[in-house]
This record gives C-alpha cells, structure tokens and sequence, in this order.
C-alpha cells in the first residue's frame, strides 16, 4: 500500500476519534456518559466528517482506493480508539457494552481481512453448457486465473500457479493485471515473473491477455518472453482439445477499440463448429455481444468480487458496468450469453486498502460439457 495514503489514512481515523471522545466528554455534563450523549456526539462528528473528506480528497490527491483506504482504517483503527476513548470515560453499562463491541469487532474484521482471508486460496470448480453439436466426448477443462496483481512474487502466487497446474486443465487462460508496482521493480522482477507464469502448465496451452495494471501492454510481450505463455492481443488462436477444437479471441484491455471489436466480431461470426470462448479483463466486454451470440462463453477478471462483500448486501464496489451479483465473480448470464468472472488472486495495490472480506482469492477450473 502508499505509504503516503497510510499515514493520511491513519491520522483521518485517530482525528476523527479523538473528534468523537472530545464531543463525547463535552457533552457528559459531570456524568457517565449515555446513549444521548454518544449518539449525538456521532452526529457531530459525522457532520465533521463529510466535508473534511472533500477537503483531505483533495488535499491529499487521493483516488476512488485513496478514500476507501480513509474508510477501512477508520473502521478499523479510529472505531476501536474511540471505544477505548469513551471507556476511559467510565460510561454507562449499555454505552460501555457498545464501546467494547466497538474495540473488539473491528479488529476481529481487520485480523481476518489483512492476514487470513487474503492467503485462503480456493479453487472454484464450474461446469458450464455448450450446445450438444460443439460438445464433443469428453468435457473440455479450462483453467482460469487473473488479477495476480503482486508487487512481489512470493508463496501465494506460487501456490496460485501450482494449484492451477494440478487440476490438470486443458487450456489455461490469464486474464490479465499480473504486476502492479513500479517500473524499476518491473524490470528487476521480469525473470521472477517469466518463471512464476513459465510454471502454469496445460496440454493445450497457456494464453495471456493485458489488464489495467500491465500497462502499456507491450510490458507483456516482455512477460512471456522465453515461456511456453502465449499473449493475444485482438488475436485469434485454434487449440485442438480431444475430438474438438477450441477457439479462444484474446483482446486488449480497451475492447471498445476498432483492433478488438473486429476480433470479436471474427470470434463470433466465422463458420465452424468449433467451442469459442472469448478472453477479456473486464466483464464489461458481455454487454456488447448480441442476444444469442455465437460465443460459447466470455471470460473476464477485474472486480475482484469487489474485494469487500458483505452478507445480504454484496459487493461494496466493483469498478464495472456489469450488474453487482455478475461482478461478484462466478458463472453468469447476460441476454443469452455466458460469462464467467473470477474473483481473482491478488488485491489492488498502490492507494486500496490491503484487505479481502467476504471474497477469498480463487482460481477457476471450468468444465465445459454438453447441456440443455
């Protein structure tokens, strides 16, 4: 994470408890604070909050992640400060009952969300139809990982690699957002980087597309340099898989562009029979195939799930125009068309949040078989 937003962050959530239990003392009156005292005194400092956060956005050039980051460390560090501020104060049973549900859930969520969830890798096994005529024998399997999103290569990337490799699958698809740091870390990571992508291993072969972070994508021609991983940018490729062929369209991350719409255009309208999947970054590319496309199945990365879920409610945030439960990651349906998008292994870096709540990393492992 910034280490610039860090500090900001941290000192937005201690100012704004020490804001709250100042409020909180003024208003005691000489006695153990109450529920009036607390709830007005939340009031205030809310009142307080929102305009300043306009202020320190700006002040401090902070981004959409920039805010969110303001958001979780005051969730988890100024809620907990300002329990044990207003426990200083000796208050009343029920008011001490919250403070201390405000002390110990916060951090409960933040030992969760910033050391376990975040490393509890699971694979997420999906079966997914194709009409009986492309079925063939046996089912195709096909690997997915996206949005590995490391500054460093370390044992959860190598684990995410591994584990992939052994399901076995046919193909292996990356969708995108490999490394996120800066260029010199780039430059000085690039054999770490070849090694760890060299380690996914498929009959059928490896295939890459670019995301936000692998910009500019010729980044990638570096990448897969001196692997086995092929990178399709707006390319089309036929890979033989038992008894039937699978075509695969990679395009870039602007898939808007003249170069992508016109490979998805061939994906989709070419004569065969073959399986076509289409690989993307964002999901976003589904809302732009027509009602019963030809695509057997679009495959996309990006949200991350939204990186924060909460029950009942789902993603806070997606970064994305599909609909909120598609976003969430798994498999979907838009007019007719099939989408498949994975939460992926990393977390945004630079000024998000380091957290994973309620979205574990995943890989994605499709079996793609005859259906209805």
């Amino acid at each position: 994470m910034d280490v610039r937003v860090l500090v900001v962050s941290l000192a937005w959530a201690v100012g704004l408890a020490g804001l709250f239990a100042g409020v909180v003392r003024l208003l005691r009156r000489r006695e153990p604070p109450g529920i009036g005292a607390v709830t007005l005194a939340l009031l205030i400092t809310c009142g307080v909050a929102f305009p300043a956060l306009v202020v320190v956005t700006r002040v401090a050039r902070l981004d959409v992640f920039g805010v969110a980051s303001l958001v979780w460390w005051t969730i988890i560090v100024g809620i907990p400060l300002a329990g044990i501020l207003v426990l200083a104060q000796h208050p009343r049973r029920a008011v001490a009952w919250i403070a201390w549900g405000a002390v110990v859930v916060p951090l409960v969520l933040s030992w969760w969300g910033m050391r376990i969830e975040p490393s509890k890798l699971e694979v997420v096994e999906t079966a997914v139809a194709v009409p009986n005529e492309r079925a063939g024998v046996s089912p195709v399997r096909v690997g997915v990982i996206s949005d590995i999103q490391f500054r460093q290569v370390g044992d959860h990337e190598r684990e995410a690699v591994e584990r992939l490799s052994a399901e076995h699958p046919d193909v292996i698809v990356v969708a995108g957002d490999i490394y996120q740091g800066p260029q010199d870390g780039f430059e000085a990571q690039l054999p770490t980087i070849r090694s760890l992508l060299g380690g996914l291993q498929a009959p059928g072969g490896v295939y890459l597309v670019g995301g936000d972070v692998d910009q500019p994508e010729t980044r990638l021609a570096q990448v897969v340099e001196g692997t086995d991983v092929r990178w399709l940018h707006n390319e089309i490729v036929d890979v033989p898989v038992g008894d039937r062929t699978v075509r695969i369209g990679g395009v870039e991350l602007s898939y808007a562009s003249p170069a992508a719409k016109a490979t998805i255009e061939e994906l989709r309208t070419a004569p065969g029979d073959e399986v076509r999947l289409l690989v993307a970054h964002r999901p976003d590319v589904v809302l732009g195939l027509p009602l019963d496309d030809r695509i057997d199945l679009t495959i996309a990365g990006h949200t991350h799930g939204g990186q924060i879920s909460v029950p009942g409610i789902g993603p806070l945030a997606t970064a994305s125009g599909v609909p909120r439960a598609m976003a969430a990651g798994g498999l979907h349906e838009h007019q007719g068309n099939q989408i498949f998008v994975t939460t992926g292994v990393g977390m945004e870096r630079s000024q998000a949040p380091p957290v994973r709540l309620g979205v574990p990393p995943t890989i994605g492992v499709l079996t793609l078989s005859s259906g209805p």
